[in-house]
């Protein structure tokens, strides 16, 4: 079709490259102005032994950390947020944190999650860190670790080299998540 010499298909064809053009442009500027400064920043963590960005909108930012065996997961954390700030800005962020975690600390887990719930329940801290050791002292772990803070409880169990590491939020805007290594696998991988 011609209008005054002008072929429509020709300018639509022109439109579509212009137009993929800019959403490729978008594209790799998002990557260069977020998503190798977060890399990068990782990279000074020593906690930390894989990132993965799952979701990097203009609103919010979703990031898989693979993190390694840490002696105080509450520290670990607070320094995961501080690299994380500056990047994500004003945007909602997200993290998934995984661990290496067994049946066995799973069910270990399982047996005082009602403890940790219900000391945020209550308040009534002392009362949870004392049943919650009860609960697990004859199990034999390597390592227990609870931990209150301001917003979130932080659960640390070691044995035979597997960690389980659960980030338990204290109020009902929390945005951290802990998942299973075998399920971070089939995360964007």
């Amino acid at each position: 079709m011609h209008f005054k010499g002008i072929k429509f298909a020709a300018v639509a064809v022109i439109a579509v490259l212009v137009f993929g053009l800019l959403l490729g442009g978008n594209f790799v500027y998002g990557k260069v102005t977020s998503d190798q400064p977060l890399f990068k920043s990782f990279q000074n963590v020593p906690e930390v032994k894989e990132v993965r960005i799952i979701k990097n909108t203009k609103k919010e930012m979703e990031i898989l950390v693979v993190l390694a065996e840490v002696d105080d997961l509450a520290a670990t954390y607070r320094n995961l947020v501080q690299t994380v700030q500056p990047i994500a800005g004003t945007r909602e962020c997200r993290l998934l944190l995984t661990d290496e975690r067994s049946d066995e600390l799973v069910n270990a887990y399982y047996d005082i999650h009602y403890l940790i719930q219900e000391g945020i329940a209550t308040g009534s801290f002392a009362a949870m860190a004392e049943q919650v050791d009860t609960r697990l002292s004859p199990l034999g772990l390597a390592r227990q670790r609870v931990f209150v803070a301001n917003d979130y409880v932080f659960v640390q169990l070691h044995r035979d080299g597997k960690y389980l590491y659960e980030v338990v939020p204290r109020l009902a805007t929390a945005a951290v998540a802990v998942v299973p290594a075998e399920t971070a696998e089939g995360v964007n991988g």
